[in-house]
């Protein structure tokens, strides 16, 4: 007798329909936000710790193993165009059984999928194929995060080489402009083309996002980058931990 198949699952975090984008590209575009669980980083000023941290919430409770069909029901509620899916880091569930089903699902109905990471794992042959876009955040040293962690030569090669087909943008979160200088340097290092790179201002309060969008503006124009202020509180889907 064979084994009964199980059901395509993924952990989630939550579900938000309809919300706005908060940076990158495509910042302010309508969508929804698929959350899932689970991220190999720890960032410092997260503000998205439901989805990783079980030193402050009970990840047991805030984090639900769900069927695809009903994480999709819910996401395409409101009819949006554009998908994102992000975390927490989803590439961790990349080769969980569901993920290819949930991307082609959107791909059959001609809703746009992007996904957001955080750039420390390498995307199968499978999900670089099914996504329409990526959203790729490196973390800074204001994360908390050491360098070895946060960045991994090997993947910011990688990512720089799937960049070439159109599917890459590079989002980088920073508090100064001596970090878009940062960001200069890594773009020097991994050959990141400057033209695909968003640069937005780290801060919660609107007072702190404007005090940091005015400090490095015109560092980000002369290193030929491109400048997306964060939206803040409505959007889920920035470049938080993803």
């Amino acid at each position: 007798m064979p084994l009964p198949v199980p059901p395509d699952m993924l952990v989630v975090s939550e579900i938000v329909s309809p919300t706005l984008v908060g940076d990158g590209p495509l910042a302010g575009w309508r969508c929804a936000v698929i959350r899932l669980g689970g991220c190999n980083l720890a960032c410092t000023w997260c503000d998205v710790p439901d989805s990783w941290d079980g030193s402050r919430v009970e990840l047991q409770v805030a984090l639900v193993r769900r069927l695809v069909r009903n994480i999709l029901e819910e996401a395409l509620s409101s009819s949006p165009r554009l998908v994102v899916i992000t975390g927490g880091e989803p590439l961790l569930q990349q080769r969980s059984p569901g993920w290819a089903g949930m991307l082609e699902f959107l791909n059959a109905r001609n809703i746009e999928s992007e996904i957001h990471t955080n750039g420390t794992l390498v995307p199968t042959a499978e999900t670089a194929d099914l996504a329409h876009r990526f959203v790729v955040s490196p973390k800074l040293s204001h994360s908390g995060e050491p360098t070895w962690t946060r960045l991994r030569p090997d993947a910011l090669r990688a990512w720089a080489d799937l960049a070439a087909t159109g599917k890459v943008a590079f989002s980088f979160v920073v508090r100064d402009r001596m970090d878009v200088q940062t960001v200069a340097s890594l773009a020097g290092i991994h050959s990141i083309p400057s033209e695909i790179i968003w640069i937005s201002p780290e801060g919660s309060l609107p007072s702190r996002i404007s005090e940091v969008t005015t400090d490095v503006t015109e560092t980000v124009l002369l290193h030929g980058f491109n400048l997306a202020p964060r939206i803040s509180p409505l959007s889920v889907s920035g470049s938080l931990p993803v």
